[in-house]
């Protein structure tokens, strides 16, 4: 799974933390780069359907 976003973020799937980081992807100049974060979620996919939750939040604020 590839994950982005201009701020902080949970993910899980199927119900299930994709990861133990906490509020990743830490620090980032948002005027210079977001940060593309890579889970392998090889294990949590199920056969048929499955669920993506994302919670997401204020991330780190800079004007530089």
């Amino acid at each position: 799974m590839y994950i982005t976003a201009k701020g902080v973020f949970d993910v899980a799937l199927n119900g299930k933390d994709v990861s133990d980081d906490v509020m990743p992807p830490g620090y980032t100049p948002y005027k210079k780069r977001i940060e593309t974060i890579t889970y392998d979620v090889t294990n949590l996919i199920e056969s048929g359907q499955n669920t993506i939750g994302v919670e997401l939040a204020a991330g780190w604020h800079s004007d530089v």
